[in-house]
C-alpha cells in the first residue's frame, strides 16, 4: 500500500502543471495541538512531499464533523467544522488532496446520539 501510494504521489507531482494542492481539514490533531516547534501532521507532510506540493492547514481545534455537533465538557455550543471559517476556505483552497481529520471530537459522549453518517458522506462528496 505505502509503496502504490508513493507512485501515486510521484506520477501526480509529474504531471502538475504548478504545485499539487494538499488541504488539510480537521480538528486539534491537524493545528498540532501539543505539536512542537509547529511540527503538526501538515507540515511533516509538507517536508516529506516536498516542494511539488503545497500543504494547507485547515484545522480548528475541538470541532466535530457532525453538523450539531456540542463542545464541551460541559455539553454547550456549537462545534461544528462546518461553521467554521476554516471549512469555505479549505473548499476555496481548490485541492488535489484533501485529507480529513475529523471524529475524535464527535465520540465525545454528549454527541453520540447527534452522529449522522450522512454528515461525514456530504463532507467527503464536496471535494
Amino acid at each position: 500500500m505505502l509503496r502504490l501510494t508513493t507512485f501515486a504521489l510521484a506520477y501526480l507531482a509529474t504531471q502538475a502543471a504548478g504545485p499539487i494542492r494538499v488541504s488539510c481539514i480537521g480538528d486539534s490533531i491537524t493545528v498540532g495541538v501539543c505539536s512542537s516547534n509547529g511540527m503538526n501532521y501538515p507540515a511533516i507532510l509538507q517536508t516529506l512531499l516536498g516542494p511539488n506540493y503545497l500543504v494547507q492547514n485547515f484545522g480548528n481545534s475541538g470541532k466535530t464533523m457532525l453538523k450539531n455537533g456540542l463542545c464541551g465538557p460541559p455539553p454547550s455550543g456549537n462545534c461544528s467544522y462546518w461553521a467554521t471559517p476554516q471549512w469555505p476556505a479549505a473548499q476555496a483552497s481548490t485541492p488535489d488532496i484533501v485529507t480529513i481529520m475529523l471524529g475524535t471530537n464527535d465520540a465525545k459522549i454528549f454527541n453520540i446520539g447527534n452522529i449522522a453518517r450522512s454528515n461525514y458522506e456530504q463532507q467527503r462528496k464536496l471535494f
